[in-house]
């Protein structure tokens, strides 16, 4: 299983749709936005250079765990490979263990390289205990987006999966408020946003920046989400046909 997961992540890597949503994108629009915006506003008493840092390692890390689930899991699916892993001794559940542990490697680069943008290029500054514990809680909550990508492998086509993906990818991003300030968004969306598992996900950064505690709330709606989409991810892939006709 981790020589799997291992083969997984070189092949992410390698990948140029990787480079460019998971790093490039929200690492660009993190330096372009902070430039644009006066280095005096401040969201919720955060400067909005340290606000923006979070939610664009919240949108990479979600970036990132999707974009090495879905498209790659359809185009599986129809190339008959999970057929020939069938013929391993990889089980099922060490195939889903395999592509969510891949998409929390591929995750954490994103996560990181924005905060070490935020300190060196608009000089973030957080104690060394506050950093280690943004980068390593917004990294590990990105645990249900990694399952959810495999989930969109077996909900769209391999001709789908990467509007299919985008689309989902983009849809968290602004219901979660990594796009603007969420305080800002009309009431309807708020309502919406709060539902949404990238809401939590990114408060949960947010807070830790702002020198406040993460809510019990949100770390336990993220990890409620982790384990619906994963026993719902593990339900399809059990009754993938693709999987059990040989």
């Amino acid at each position: 299983m981790f020589e799997y997961m291992k083969l997984e992540i070189r092949r992410v890597l390698r990948d140029r749709r990787y480079l460019i949503f998971s790093i490039g994108f929200p690492l660009g629009f993190y330096l372009m936005y902070t430039r644009a915006v006066s280095a005096t506003d401040t969201v919720d008493h955060m400067p909005w250079a340290t606000f923006y840092m979070v939610s664009m390692a919240t949108f990479g890390a979600i970036g990132a765990a999707l974009q090495s689930g879905g498209t790659r899991v359809a185009t599986e699916r129809a190339n008959g490979w999970i057929k020939q892993l069938r013929a391993t001794p990889l089980p099922p559940r060490g195939y889903l263990v395999a592509k969510g542990g891949a998409a929390m490697a591929v995750a954490f680069p994103s996560v990181f390289l924005i905060a070490l943008a935020g300190r060196l290029f608009n000089h973030v500054s957080l104690s060394a205990a506050s950093w280690v514990e943004m980068v390593g809680l917004v990294w590990l909550c990105a645990l249900p987006f990694a399952v959810l990508g495999v989930l969109l492998g077996y909900l769209f086509t391999v001709d789908s999966a990467q509007a299919g993906t985008t689309l989902t990818l983009f849809a968290l991003a602004i219901f979660g408020g990594m796009w603007w300030p969420f305080q800002l968004m009309p009431r309807a969306m708020r309502y919406i946003g709060e539902a949404t598992p990238s809401y939590h996900f990114a408060n949960i950064g947010w807070r830790i920046v702002s020198g406040d505690a993460p809510r019990v709330s949100d770390l336990a709606v993220v990890a409620l989400y982790a384990i619906v989409l994963g026993a719902i991810t593990m339900w399809k892939y059990r009754s993938d046909s693709s999987w059990r006709s040989a």
